[in-house]
C-alpha cells in the first residue's frame, strides 16, 4: 500500500509541474499584452518616469493573471488529488488523465490567448479593458456590429494567427508533458509535505491574498494615472468584471441598494446633498425636491417656439478644435452656421455608448437600458418629452436607425412621443433614400425633421433627432463630395489608428457635421428661423484616431453642445461663459427655460444662461468621471485626482495633497447627483409596476 500511496504521489507530484508549466507559460502570455498595451497605446511619454508605478502596476497584474490561471487549473488540482488514492488504478488513471489534459491545457491557452486578443482590440477602441460595452455584440444591431468589426479589423489574419497559436499550443503542452522526471525519487514524507505547500500556495492564488476579502477591481488602482492603471487587469478578469456590472447595470428597482452603491444611508441623504436643502424622508418630498420650475413667460406663453434637439454619434470636441477650413475641413457646413450658435466646449456625454446617452438625455436615468428591460413598455415621468407635451407640443422621435434598433420601437413610443419613426418611415416619405447597415444616412434624417417642422400644424413641435452616419463601419453615400481633408504632418504622428482610417473617420464626421450645419441654415434661412430652438451634442466622443493621456482626458471625453437661438429669443438673456463645464444632464433645464413658461421639469440639471448656477456647475460622464472648475475626479473603482494645470482648463496634472479634500466634495455632490436620478426613475418604474396592467 505504502509503494502504491508513493508512486501516485509521484505521478501526481509530476502532474503538478506540467500544470506549473502551463501557468509560467500563460503568466508570460498576459505580461506579454500588458507590454503591447504600454508600448503601443500609451500616449503620455512621462508615463516612462513612473518606474514605481509600471512595477507595482506588473506585479498587481502577475496576482491577477495568477487567479485567473489558478481558476483555469482547478480542475487540474482536483481530478491530480483525487488520483493520489486510486490504489491499484493510479498509473492508468493519470495516463487517461494525460490525454485529457493535452487537450484542456490547449484549450485554455487558447482560450485566454483569444480572449486577450479581443480586450486589446477593444482597447483600441474604447481604450479602457473590456467593459460592459461589450455587450453591444449582440444588443446592438449584430449584423451591422458583425460588418463593422469585417471592415475595421484584420479578421481573417486574426483568426489564421489563432489557428496557428493553436497548434503551436498543441505542441507546446505535448513538449511539456515529455517532462516525466524519472530520476527524481522522494520519500512519502517529502510528497506528504508537498501537499499543504502547494495547497497553500494554490489557495493563495485562487484568492490573490490572505485578506478578509480575496482580491479584487478594486485593487487595479495602484497610481494616479489611469492609463497604467489599465495596465493591471488582464482580459480574463476584465471580461469576468464586464459580466457582473452587466448583471448589476440591469435596471432594478432596488432604492437601498442604489443608495449603498453610491455611498448613501437613504434616498433623502443622497437628495439633501444634491439640492442643498434639507429634505424630508417621504416620496412626496423628494419628488418635489427633484422637481423646478420655469418662470412663467407671458411672451413665451404666447409665442411658444418649436424646439428640436439632435443627439449625433461620436461627436467629438476635440475634432472641432482640429478643423482649419480650407485643408483640413471636419466641418463641412456647420462651419458656416457656428458663428451664430452658442457653441459650449468644455461639456461631457452622459455615457459612452449611443443607447445609455440616449436614455441618460431622454429619461435622466443613469440606469440603463430602460429600452431592453422589462420596464420597456412603461411610461417614465422623468421623459425630457414630458414638459413639452403638458405645454400642448406635439412630439417627435425620429431616427435614421431601424427602430428595432435596441427596442425602440417599443420603447419611444411611450416616453411622451406622438410620433416615432425610422429608417423604414423616413425612406417612405423622402424621395431616393440611401442607407447603409445601420439605416439611412444622416442627411434624409434631416430632410424629415424639416418636413415635420414644415407641415401645418397648431401646435408647436418638439422633435428628438438621433443621427447613426458617422459610426463603423464608416461609408457615405456616393452623392456626397467631401471638403478637403489633408491631415496635417503634426497630426500623422499622434494616430493611433492607420492614417487610412483616420482619413474615413475624418470624412465620415465631417459628412455627419456638414448635414447638421445644412439643416440649421436651412431652418435659419426659412420662416422656421424665426421661432425654432436648435440643439446638438455628441452621444460620446469619437474612437480609434488619438490616444489620450490622463494630462488631455477633457479631450477624450468632451463633445460639443451647440445652440441655435432666434434671435427673438435671446432677448433679455445674459450669453454665458461656454467654456464652463457641463454635461448632458444641463441640455433640457437649459431648452426648458428657453422654451416653455411656467413648465415643471425634472432638476437633472442647471440653465446654463443661469450665470451663478453655470459657475459653480459640474460636468459628469459615465457617472464615474467628474469635472468642474477644481478639476477632475475618476471614480471607476478607486478614485484618481487632477487639477488643471492651465488658465483655460484644458489640461490636467495629479492633484496634491491640499486640492483632494475639495475634489472628494465635488466627487460626492456628483454621487449624489446620481443617486438622486436614479432613485427618481426607480421610485416611478416601482409605482407603475405596482398598478394592474
Amino acid at each position: 500500500m505504502k509503494n502504491l500511496f508513493t508512486a501516485n504521489f509521484k505521478l501526481f507530484f509530476v502532474n503538478t509541474i506540467h500544470a506549473f508549466l502551463v501557468y509560467c507559460f500563460l503568466l508570460l502570455l498576459f505580461a506579454a499584452f500588458r507590454l503591447i498595451i504600454l508600448f503601443f497605446f500609451n500616449s503620455s511619454p512621462e508615463i516612462y518616469n513612473e518606474t514605481g508605478d509600471l512595477l507595482k502596476a506588473f506585479f498587481m497584474g502577475f496576482r491577477f493573471d495568477t487567479m485567473v490561471i489558478c481558476y483555469g487549473l482547478l480542475p487540474v488540482v482536483a481530478f491530480n488529488f483525487i488520483g493520489i488514492f486510486m490504489f491499484g488504478w493510479g498509473e492508468k488513471y493519470f495516463a487517461i488523465l494525460k490525454k485529457v489534459y493535452h487537450v484542456y491545457y490547449t484549450i485554455l491557452i487558447l482560450a485566454m490567448l483569444l480572449i486577450s486578443v479581443i480586450d486589446l482590440y477593444f482597447y483600441n477602441f474604447f481604450m479602457t479593458r473590456i467593459s460592459v460595452l461589450i455587450f453591444g455584440f449582440v444588443e446592438d444591431d449584430t449584423a451591422a456590429v458583425i460588418k463593422a468589426i469585417w471592415t475595421d479589423y484584420p479578421v481573417i489574419p486574426i483568426a489564421i494567427g489563432l489557428i496557428v497559436a493553436g497548434w503551436l499550443a498543441y505542441k507546446l503542452v505535448g513538449i511539456i508533458q515529455k517532462i516525466k522526471l524519472e530520476k527524481l525519487s522522494l520519500p512519502l514524507p517529502a510528497y506528504i509535505i508537498f501537499l499543504p505547500v502547494l495547497g497553500f500556495f494554490f489557495l493563495f492564488g485562487i484568492r490573490g491574498n490572505f485578506a478578509f476579502y480575496p482580491l479584487r477591481i478594486n485593487d487595479a488602482i495602484i497610481s494616479q494615472y489611469v492609463f497604467i492603471n489599465n495596465l493591471v487587469p488582464n482580459g480574463v478578469y476584465a471580461l469576468k468584471t464586464a459580466f457582473k456590472d452587466r448583471k448589476e447595470q440591469n435596471v432594478n428597482i432596488n432604492v437601498d441598494k442604489t443608495m449603498k452603491k453610491w455611498g448613501f444611508d437613504s434616498p433623502a441623504q443622497a437628495v439633501s446633498l444634491y439640492t442643498g436643502s434639507v429634505v424630508p424622508e417621504s416620496t412626496d418630498s423628494l419628488k418635489a425636491a427633484l422637481t423646478a420650475h420655469t418662470p412663467v413667460n407671458e411672451f413665451l406663453e404666447q409665442n411658444p417656439p418649436n424646439v428640436v434637439f439632435i443627439q449625433m454619434e461620436s461627436m467629438s470636441e476635440h475634432f472641432i478644435s482640429l478643423h482649419e477650413k480650407e485643408n483640413f475641413n471636419l466641418l463641412g457646413a456647420l462651419d458656416d452656421v457656428l458663428s451664430h450658435c452658442l457653441h459650449f466646449t468644455h461639456f461631457l456625454s452622459a455615457t459612452d455608448a449611443t443607447v445609455h446617452t440616449l436614455e441618460g438625455i431622454l429619461l435622466n436615468s443613469p440606469m440603463t437600458p430602460v429600452s431592453q428591460s422589462l420596464y420597456m413598455d412603461k411610461t417614465l415621468e422623468t421623459s425630457a418629452a414630458k414638459p413639452f407635451k403638458e405645454k400642448g407640443y406635439h412630439t417627435a422621435f425620429v431616427t435614421g436607425s431601424k427602430l428595432g434598433w435596441r427596442n425602440l420601437d417599443k420603447f419611444v413610443p411611450n416616453q411622451y412621443f406622438d410620433q416615432t419613426e425610422g429608417s423604414a418611415h423616413i425612406e417612405k416619405f423622402v424621395p431616393n433614400v440611401l442607407s447603409n447597415e445601420w439605416g439611412c444616412y444622416d442627411e434624409f434624417m434631416f430632410t424629415r425633421i424639416f418636413d415635420i417642422l414644415q407641415q401645418k400644424n397648431d401646435k408647436p413641435q418638439f422633435v428628438f433627432g438621433l443621427t447613426i452616419t458617422n459610426h463603423t463601419p464608416y461609408s457615405l453615400p456616393d452623392t456626397y463630395k467631401p471638403y478637403p481633408i489633408h491631415i496635417p504632418e503634426a497630426l500623422k504622428s499622434k494616430l493611433s489608428s492607420g492614417e487610412e482610417h483616420a482619413q474615413v473617420h475624418f470624412t465620415t464626421y465631417q459628412y455627419a457635421n456638414d448635414c447638421l450645419g445644412k439643416f440649421i441654415s436651412a431652418i435659419k434661412n426659412s420662416p422656421l428661423g424665426e421661432n425654432t430652438i436648435i440643439a446638438a451634442s455628441g452621444d460620446h466622443s469619437a474612437r480609434r484616431v488619438f490616444d489620450y493621456p490622463d494630462a488631455n482626458m477633457l479631450q477624450k471625453y468632451a463633445v460639443p453642445l451647440i445652440l441655435y437661438i432666434p434671435e427673438k429669443y435671446k432677448e433679455n438673456l445674459e450669453m454665458p461663459d461656454t467654456r464652463q463645464f457641463a454635461s448632458h444632464k444641463d441640455i433640457f433645464p437649459t431648452i426648458y427655460n428657453l422654451a416653455l413658461s411656467g413648465a415643471a421639469y425634472v432638476r437633472s440639471g442647471i440653465n446654463l444662461f443661469d450665470k451663478e448656477a453655470l459657475g459653480s456647475n459640474f460636468a459628469i460622464s459615465s457617472y464615474k468621471l467628474a469635472m468642474n472648475n477644481h478639476g477632475c475626479i475618476f471614480y471607476e473603482i478607486e478614485p484618481v485626482y487632477y487639477i488643471w494645470s492651465d488658465e483655460n482648463r484644458t489640461e490636467l496634472k495629479p492633484a496634491s495633497e491640499s486640492d483632494i479634500p475639495q475634489l472628494k466634495k465635488d466627487m460626492e455632490y456628483a454621487k449624489a447627483y446620481t443617486a438622486s436620478m436614479t432613485y427618481l426613475v426607480q421610485e416611478d418604474l416601482r409605482e407603475k409596476s405596482q398598478k394592474k396592467e
